[in-house]
């Protein structure tokens, strides 16, 4: 036991007549545990096949420098295996394809509409004992218009047929009007319109030379004498979302005798309403889901450009939420260009330099790239255009109509 002990106490010692490492082996020590992984499979293989290898030598030489190892699985994927590390990161290549080169074909809106419209509905019989459900409340919701509420219909599955089913159920022969706020040609002023025309049982046309408060008026002294049910149906629509609409609404809901309803769709409806304008509403919600598809409001409402293959245009809507991201210089610079383009005496627009000495006199922008800053951050967000003169220079304009283009700058 002793001289066994002896025997490997001296060999440990540094005599010189110990024995001598053996180079491959320090050589293996210094391999990956996942290059020794790859060296054993490589052993099995060429054992199998009726080989061996000569060294381990030829196996690091085989996949790279001991230093800096690559094991390559494939043309794309690549294992890169760090010094010192047994982290590894892999990296695949993107393709780098269009549209065209895939193979697909961009439908047209009027066949992408009719093939929405031709989709079968199901549970037809479920959906119609639903609508029946609702048209036994019918009575309630007459009682809470004749409290002075406002009635509003919310949940999953178009409503345009449940709000025409209650006023049948509750006008009780009086004037009454369904407006369809997914509309582009629906706002308060068309509402007012569409409401003294049904009244006075002649075409909305007719009161075009009165203004608002006229129309409001005319109305209230209607109502002195019958009732009148309005309903709104996507009261959330773009045209009416804007918070001046909703405001102007909620005025007009207030006449006495003039019975409101409306519904919504979308998930953030309640936003559009501040405390003040929501108490002038009134709202008594009802939760009622119809589950019928939304062919009409498909119908009405601009499809996503994705299945079309071509742009999105710019809106009041799009633009005053660029606006609302952008500094007070970039929003008063913007007021510049709508105010030479809305000039009945301009060209519809406005020249780079003319831009810049409005820009420079009201301290908007000291030099010309400040300016070209802003440009550029308006035609990235695509509210902002470039248009060839006939003397062949350029003026800026903004890509909207003028009735919604003043619309935006009292918005913004």
């Amino acid at each position: 036991m002793t001289s066994k002990r002896t025997t490997k106490h001296s060999s440990s010692l540094p005599s010189g007549k110990g024995k001598e490492k053996d180079p491959q082996k320090s050589k293996r020590a210094l391999l990956s545990p996942k290059s020794k992984l790859k060296m054993i499979k490589r052993k099995r293989e060429s054992k199998e096949a009726g080989g061996e290898m000569d060294s381990p030598t030829q196996f690091e030489n085989s996949i790279g420098s001991k230093q800096h190892p690559i094991i390559d699985y494939d043309d794309n994927d690549e294992i890169h295996l760090s010094r010192g590390s047994s982290f590894f990161k892999q990296r695949v290549s993107s393709s780098a394809k269009t549209v065209a080169e895939l193979g697909i074909s961009l439908a047209n809106e009027s066949e992408l509409r009719a093939s929405v419209a031709s989709l079968p509905e199901r549970l037809v019989g479920i959906k119609k004992a639903l609508i029946e459900t609702y048209k036994s409340h019918a009575r309630d919701i007459a009682v809470q218009w004749r409290a002075g509420f406002s009635v509003l219909l919310y949940g999953y599955g178009s409503k345009f047929e449940l709000l025409k089913m209650l006023v049948r159920e509750c006008s009780a022969g009086y004037p009454a009007l369904v407006i369809d706020g997914l509309s582009p040609r629906v706002n308060y002023r068309s509402i007012l319109m569409n409401t003294l025309g049904v009244v006075r049982d002649c075409k909305p046309s007719n009161f075009s030379s009165m203004n608002d408060d006229e129309l409001l008026k005319s109305i209230t002294e209607e109502t002195k004498h019958q009732r009148i049910f309005v309903m709104v149906s996507n009261i959330d629509g773009p045209s009416l979302r804007s918070l001046e609409q909703q405001r102007a609404l909620s005025e007009f809901s207030r006449i006495p005798r003039l019975h409101f309803g409306a519904s919504i769709d979308h998930v953030n409806a309640p936003l559009i309403w501040d405390l003040q304008t929501k108490d002038r509403f009134a709202w008594l919600w009802h939760h009622v889901p119809t589950f019928k598809p939304y062919i009409r409001e498909a119908s009405l409402s601009s499809l996503p450009s994705l299945f079309l293959g071509r742009k999105e245009a710019c809106t009041q809507e799009s633009a005053a939420v660029v606006l609302s991201s952008l500094s007070n210089n970039a929003r008063e610079v913007f007021r510049c260009i709508a105010d030479a383009q809305l000039d009945p005496e301009g060209n519809g627009g406005i020249t780079f330099q003319g831009l810049f000495n409005i820009c420079k006199e009201k301290f908007l922008a000291s030099n010309e790239n400040t300016l070209k800053a802003f440009l550029t951050e308006f035609k990235d967000h695509d509210i902002l255009q470039t248009r060839k003169m006939n003397d062949a220079s350029d003026i800026l304009c903004i890509p909207l109509e003028p009735g919604p283009l003043r619309q935006l700058l009292t918005i913004c």
